[in-house]
């Protein structure tokens, strides 16, 4: 398996300590190898990463039983905060968020649904401090508003309903291994 660097991180998984994401070199569809970043924000970190993949992980996962129902999730440093299936956006989101909003706090929210003004109107709410929001596209008009928030880091990625091909594996640095 060869990997690529996609991203130099703003940290590792401490402040001060060096990182990157690298991608699988055949790596296709709705997985964090696929993600663009339209708005940098103040740079992804190691577990800004993280909790995006697993965020767009539990998001799939929800998505493909939800019976059409849209998906919201909040990851904080790699543990699940707010989850919800819901039939509009703004619901979706507002039920993941009131799940538990004090760990919500400074996490990565994951949408399965276009991220339209008014769900970008709740997204920078100083209170609710977003880190990452990922969702697989935004109307212009929610880009404008998300872009108030200089800090806030906008990921697009594939559209959900795209099957994830990679090698399978599961990756995670030890001292002297994998």
């Amino acid at each position: 398996t060869f990997f690529n660097k996609k991203i130099s991180c703003r940290y590792g998984q401490n402040p001060g300590s060096p990182a990157a994401f690298y991608t699988e070199e055949n790596a296709r569809g709705a997985c964090t190898a696929n993600i663009e970043v339209l708005q940098e924000g103040k740079g992804l970190g190691y577990i800004n990463i993280g909790d995006l993949d697993l965020a767009q992980r539990l998001t799939k996962s929800l998505y493909d039983t939800s019976d059409g129902k849209l998906v919201a999730t909040i990851v904080k440093h790699e543990m699940p905060s707010g989850v919800a299936r819901g039939g509009s956006p703004l619901l979706a989101y507002e039920v993941a968020w009131g799940t538990d909003s004090l760990s919500s706090f400074g996490g990565v929210v994951a949408l399965s649904y276009e991220v339209d003004k008014e769900v970008a109107e709740k997204l920078i709410i100083p209170v609710r401090n977003t880190e990452v929001i990922v969702a697989p596209c935004y109307t212009k008009e929610a880009l404008e508003v998300l872009l108030e928030r200089e800090p806030l880091r906008v990921v697009k990625m594939p559209d959900i309903d795209e099957k994830v091909e990679d090698n399978g594996l599961e990756y995670k640095r030890t001292e002297g291994g994998l």
